[in-house]
């Protein structure tokens, strides 16, 4: 298939590498090949890693993402990326702002997922573990949801 989707939060500390590594494990257990998932940060942020809080919640479902190396966002990534899935409204603006060509392939991922509502995904930086779970928790269940149309999507063209 040989697609790309970009996952875009703040600092690429936290949300977005969390759902980069959610995806990529959901895409290799269903077999799903030709699919490179990537992540960035709108913002540079003091961390070249995501959080220690970040790294623990995804052990908690399988994952090391430890190895993850923060990335600044940059208008090239929307050029290579079929589908970007942004954490909240802030990021799609950013985006549009800087590449306004990529609005049919930037999306907020809970409203990508079929959600109506409270579709940003709050930052977890400098919050406690329990928050890092929780906001874990809703990307894991918005990517499981939003699956079937990300390979419809992608399956365009």
């Amino acid at each position: 298939m040989n697609k790309t989707i970009l996952f875009v939060c703040t600092g690429n500390s936290c949300r977005s590498p969390m759902a980069e590594g959610l995806l990529k494990k959901m895409l290799e257990e269903g077999g799903r090949r030709g699919i490179k998932v990537l992540s960035a940060g709108i913002k540079r942020g003091s961390f070249k890693n995501p959080t220690k809080e970040a790294v623990e919640a995804m052990r908690a479902f399988g994952l090391d993402i430890s190895a993850h190396q923060t990335t600044p966002f940059s208008k090239e990534a929307t050029e290579e990326a079929n589908l970007i899935l942004v954490m909240s409204e802030e990021h799609r603006r950013f985006i549009l702002n800087l590449e306004p060509k990529a609005e049919e392939r930037v999306f907020l991922l809970k409203e990508f997922a079929g959600y109506q509502e409270n579709l940003n995904i709050k930052d977890p930086l400098g919050l406690p573990y329990s928050v890092y779970q929780r906001i874990a928790k809703e990307i894991k269940e918005a990517l499981e949801k939003a699956l079937p149309r990300i390979l419809e999507y992608l399956s365009r063209d």
